[in-house]
């Protein structure tokens, strides 16, 4: 608990509030004729131990309000307003209100309590309060404090709220930056943020080729998308070549500031300038790209505070983007990695060289289609797919560990066959659970573990190795299920022939609730198509399809 001492307490909010316009202490919300009227203080609470109206400075325009309610809808059309609200539960409890009035961040909350109160510590740190006055001290100092901190924030309400909007907005945009999964994703959103700060009509945002040649537009709004296509800069010619070689920054507001081989360009885009031309800096001191900004709305010209604002988001955006292109390398090598184990095993099994990649687009398309469904599109996400395709050819890895004799076996296996080849889920898992033990959790190797080890379990317990039934299975696991069985049984193997898709389709919908959840097999009942067409344009072969019935083949095989 915190003791209220004698005086004003606290520290300052980061957000303005606005100054006031003439004298006004109201008892109710807005005019006689019906029109809201703007205000810069509003009063809760029991406010007869504070100053009197005529004591207020004349600059300030303030009402008062004896209940929550009625404050928070007069509140509810003046958001700058200051908030000076009279703690004496049960009739007003202050900090139950101000917590009410958090997200408003535009809005200065002070508090008033009398001396002998004390308030709890835990509450005081979830509100933002400017300042805490005992009543004594409010009716001497906070008239002239609050005309005074209402000054130096400064600015027509319109003003500040427009402020407040571009800090919002880019604050909302350092949080988002660290969720996205893709360069595509990260380069529309710098653009999409840009174009929304800066009020503008036109952004670009350009990278370099592979060779760091040329810069080409990664991502872009209000210039038409084929001609996106064919605009180019060379590194070192103006304008972006040279902003992105000498990793500076311009703000061209005439045609005359353009050199001459910038014409063709000015012709392509006749609304290029005004413009902000800002060079994207990673952190290691290399140009990253360059953003480009033009056609504002809301002004015919581009100032300084404009070439601030675009080198704060260029600053962000380099940095993810720098990642993003570290972690493609990194994903890169990964998935040549994780491609080579698969091969291990795949050389020593008579599956077929593509069976991994036809894999891999079987288990995107599921993924996909289930995220569109309300059970699952809050646990799938870009993140959960990527590493759902990624892992997936890591399944068999174990059968590294099984014998050649048993593993390359053209027909049917004895039982004690059936069981060592089983064990390949749990050579698979035991491998990749060593690795995520030594601390490596990247989902994908996580993900990849679980595969390993259940890929061969069934929805209603009769799987193995562990007779996980239902959701005990992990889902990525569920979804691999249904597209290797897919796969094996639409190719052809040593000891089958291929069956036709419509034959597979009837064997997977037969297979729901008892092989497959259920939930994954509607997934590719609405992608069957895809998967028909994946098959056919991936075939290791053109054989001709044999005539088969659904119980030519037994599932477990491999």
């Amino acid at each position: 608990m915190m003791d209220v001492s004698h005086g004003a307490l606290g520290g300052s909010r980061p957000v303005a509030g606005r100054p006031g316009k003439a004298l006004s202490d109201m008892s109710g919300a807005g005019s006689a004729s019906g029109v809201v009227t703007p205000i810069d203080v509003v009063i809760v609470g029991d406010a007869s131990g504070l100053a009197p109206p005529d004591a207020w400075p004349p600059s300030l325009r303030v009402e008062r309000f004896a209940d929550r309610e009625t404050a928070l809808r007069r509140l509810s059309s003046n958001p700058g307003a200051a908030v000076v609200a009279v703690h004496r539960p049960p009739h007003l409890d202050a900090l139950d209100l101000f917590a009410s009035l958090t997200s408003r961040q535009e809005t200065l909350l002070v508090l008033i309590a009398d001396i002998d109160q004390s308030l709890p510590v835990e509450a005081l740190e979830r509100v933002p309060i400017w300042r805490i006055f005992s009543h004594e001290s409010a009716r001497r100092d906070l008239p002239a404090m609050l005309e005074a901190e209402l000054k130096r924030r400064g600015g027509s309400h319109a003003t500040q709220s427009h402020v407040y909007d571009q800090v919002r907005l880019l604050y909302d945009f350092v949080l988002e930056l660290p969720r996205l999964h893709s360069l595509t994703d990260l380069v529309h959103c710098v653009v999409e943020t840009t174009a929304k700060v800066l009020d503008s009509r036109r952004v670009s945002l350009m990278l370099p080729d592979d060779k760091g040649e040329r810069l080409r537009v990664a991502a872009s709004i209000g210039i038409p998308e084929e001609l996106a296509r064919r605009i180019e800069a060379p590194v070192g010619i103006p304008i972006a070549g040279e902003v992105f070689d000498k990793k500076t920054s311009v703000v061209i507001n005439d045609l005359d500031q353009l050199p001459d081989a910038w014409e063709r360009v000015v012709h392509d885009l006749e609304h290029l300038v005004p413009m902000v031309c800002v060079c994207l800096v990673g952190a290691d001191g290399r140009a990253v790209g360059v953003l480009n900004v033009t056609s504002p709305r809301s002004v015919h010209r581009y100032d300084q505070l404009s070439l601030l604002t675009a080198r704060a988001i260029a600053d962000a955006a380099a940095i993810a983007i720098e990642n993003q292109l570290h972690r493609k390398q990194r994903d890169d090598a990964r998935d040549s990695l994780i491609i080579a184990l698969s091969r291990l095993a795949e050389c020593r099994d008579p599956e077929t060289g593509s069976h991994l990649q036809r894999l891999q687009i079987y288990c995107r398309l599921l993924a996909q289609a289930l995220a569109r469904t309300p059970r699952h599109q809050a646990v799938i996400d870009a993140a959960f797919i990527e590493d759902l395709v990624r892992s997936s050819p890591l399944h068999d890895i174990g059968k590294v560990g099984i014998d050649d004799r048993i593993l390359k076996k053209p027909g049917k296996h004895t039982p004690e066959e059936t069981q060592a080849m089983r064990r390949h889920t749990i050579i698979g898992g035991d491998t990749l659970k060593s690795l995520v033990d030594q601390g490596e959790h990247h989902g994908f190797l996580r993900m990849g573990m679980e595969i390993a080890y259940c890929h061969h379990e069934k929805w209603d317990g009769t799987g193995y190795p562990n007779h996980l039934k239902g959701e005990e299975i992990p889902l990525c696991a569920r979804i691999l299920a249904l597209a290797d069985v897919y796969d094996a049984l639409s190719v052809r193997r040593v000891y089958k022939q291929p069956m036709p898709h419509e034959k597979v389709r009837e064997m997977i919908a037969q297979g729901a609730g008892r092989h497959f959840d259920p939930d994954v097999v509607a997934a590719f009942l609405e992608a069957e198509q895809s998967f028909a067409t994946t098959a056919e344009l991936l075939a290791d072969d053109k054989a001709e399809v044999a005539d088969m019935t659904v119980g030519d083949v037994e599932f477990e095989h491999e």
